[in-house]
């Protein structure tokens, strides 16, 4: 009998919040290894839209630096998965997603 692969680890929904030019989180973690990240969003464009995504530590250590695409979303909210890219320490990080045509609800980090 096959078990579900179940992750332990449990998430977090972060609130943005949104700069003149970009959309913002902080959050914290516990234990060093790589995050995963939800984002849920809405891009009303009716296009897919590339972004720049900036993750720093505390002291504004760039930790990733990437750039990652939206699709369009014409009628509700959706979920783009990403991930730390790395293994990251515990401690206190910000996430910047430099973008205007983008709304967003949370970030879950698992």
């Amino acid at each position: 009998c096959a078990l579900p692969i179940t992750d332990a680890r449990p998430s977090v929904a972060y609130r943005a919040v949104q700069k003149k030019d970009a959309t913002e989180w902080t959050f914290s973690t516990g234990l060093a290894q790589e995050y995963a990240m939800r984002f849920r969003y809405k891009n009303l464009t009716g296009r897919a839209v590339t972004v720049k995504m900036l993750l720093t530590d505390i002291k504004g250590s760039v930790v990733r630096e990437d750039n990652i695409t939206f699709q369009p979303t014409p009628d509700k909210f959706r979920t783009l998965s990403t991930t730390t890219g790395t293994f990251i320490n515990a401690g206190k990080y910000k996430l910047t997603i430099k973008a205007k045509a983008i709304t967003f609800d949370t970030l879950e980090v698992q």
